[in-house]
């Protein structure tokens, strides 16, 4: 699965070094990513200005979770099968979208039609890689999060099991504890100012990723509808193209969910933390003061700072945005049928 893992982290760099997005290399032997001056496709090069304005924090940005995989490599024990999954279900659903617009439009298919098609088809591939370059972030983020946890819950259980007596390798004991503690209330801590960075850096790529979805899926509950209602355009579809047409859209809502899933995973794990640290009322009374201080500060901290990802100060994605633009999609998707059946 490792091994498979690696394969996917790998064709994802070469299709974003391919289509523009990753507009830098990576050294994996120096571990350090390096500007280049090598000729790219110029059409991309237009859609992604406001990324090479911004590449040396890309660079920067890339290089950090880099180093966090390599310095922390049982990350991917944690999230190897969601990587796995989110680029399957983002090739298959690519691919039979450009399959299944060619089979449609095979006959009536000019030049100028071509090159509108395969305009298109770049603008989708830098949207794939662009929040596939997100979700592997934050599935790294996840997979952190959760060691952190491990640490953290046995931490917890060796203070349960904690006697005060104010012996010597009692006392030994707790400093012990104390600075794990504090080693793991540091990694969470940059962790949480990792995934600040990495909202702020993508925030304008996640709306651009809200927008699509959410036009997208819109657009095929009215598409399904008049395939049913437009007997016409039906016409148009054939038994197989019907088919693959279904199973994209099948790969295309499965490739959501997962993007879903993963922000809502990686707010799970944070909940976590939060309730393993809540587990220090149940400590017996009079332990080392430094190691209660510790566990207050990591708490207090965690109060004072709660991990949010916002997006332009606007919204955070969170259960309750991700509930409240499932509603909004189906209450539009409704009010456009109803505009359909009324004025057509």
């Amino acid at each position: 699965m490792a091994g498979l893992v690696e394969w996917c982290l790998y064709v994802c760099y070469k299709y974003g070094r391919f289509t523009g997005v990753i507009n830098f290399e990576y050294d994996m032997k120096a571990r350090r990513a390096r500007a280049t001056k090598r000729p790219q496709i110029c059409c991309v090069f237009l859609a992604l200005v406001s990324r090479w304005c911004h590449r040396r924090r890309f660079m920067e940005l890339f290089t950090e979770y880099m180093n966090l995989s390599l310095l922390h490599p049982e990350i991917l024990q944690y999230c190897r099968r969601s990587i796995v999954n989110k680029f399957f279900a983002a090739l298959m659903a690519e691919t039979l979208q450009m399959v299944v617009v060619f089979l449609v439009l095979r006959r009536r298919l000019t030049i100028v039609g071509a090159v509108g098609v395969w305009s298109m088809m770049v603008l989708t591939a830098i949207i794939n890689v662009i929040i596939t370059q997100f979700f592997i972030a934050l599935a790294h983020v996840r997979g952190r999060c959760s060691l952190l946890n491990k640490e953290l819950r046995a931490v917890v259980n060796e203070v349960q099991s904690l006697v005060p007596n104010r012996k010597g390798v009692y006392m030994i004991r707790c400093c012990r504890l104390a600075d794990r503690l504090e080693e793991i209330a540091q990694a969470q801590s940059e962790l949480h100012a990792l995934t600040e960075k990495l909202a702020e850096t993508y925030q304008v790529q996640i709306l651009c990723m809200i927008l699509t979805y959410y036009m997208t899926v819109v657009g095929n509950v009215y598409l399904l509808f008049s395939i049913n209602k437009y007997q016409a355009f039906a016409d148009l579809l054939n038994i197989y193209i019907g088919g693959l047409g279904v199973a994209f859209l099948v790969f295309y809502h499965l490739d959501s969910w997962l993007n879903g899933l993963n922000v809502m995973y990686l707010l799970d794990a944070h909940a976590e933390m939060i309730r393993l640290l809540q587990q220090r009322t149940t400590f017996q009374p009079g332990l080392d003061q430094r190691l209660e201080t510790v566990f207050e500060n990591f708490t207090l901290n965690l109060a004072r700072n709660p991990f949010k990802l916002r997006v332009f100060g606007m919204f955070e994605m969170d259960y309750a945005s991700l509930f409240a633009l499932g509603g909004s999609m189906l209450t539009h998707s409704i009010l456009l049928i109803q505009y359909d059946l009324q004025n057509f």
